[in-house]
């Protein structure tokens, strides 16, 4: 069973290592969209690095939160924020919502035009030069070369 506490440590150490990382300016974006000073932890599962996110699905024609339970790791959070995941649960206004409606109507997000492009320096001074739409596609291709030099 994970404490509270050590649920919040893990949270605050994996937010400032993305606040202090390449991908410090996804996260301020995030923030700034959803007008947030940080980070919401969220609520933490029995496993100690698993916790549940909210993510926008298409059901009966609208766009809902559903909630998912997802690791809770540095790449994980970095790929939700990429996918515009809440890391609380949704907030509803009383009046906004009809009676029948279980979860709010939210607006299809638009897929970001921002390139993510691969600089790794081969040994035979040849460069990568593979780009990518997506924080966690660049982040997996970088693996395969074994980090950055």
């Amino acid at each position: 069973m994970v404490t509270q506490e050590l649920a919040k440590s893990m949270w605050i150490d994996i937010v400032d290592a993305i606040k202090i990382s390449d991908h410090k300016d996804i996260l301020q974006e995030y923030l700034d969209k959803h007008s947030l000073a940080t980070l919401p932890l969220p609520e933490w599962s029995d496993q100690v690095d698993m916790a549940y996110f909210y993510l926008q699905s298409r059901r009966n024609g609208q766009l809902v939160w559903d909630k998912t339970k997802a690791r809770a790791s540095y790449d994980a959070v970095i790929r939700l924020i990429e996918k515009n995941a809440l890391f609380a649960p949704p907030v509803v206004e009383a009046e906004d919502r009809s009676v029948n409606e279980q979860l709010p109507k939210l607006e299809a997000n638009e897929p970001s035009s921002k390139l993510y492009k691969c600089e790794y320096k081969f040994k035979n001074n040849r460069m990568c030069k593979k780009e990518y739409t997506t924080v966690g596609h660049y982040i997996a291709h970088k693996k395969k070369h074994g980090g950055q030099r």
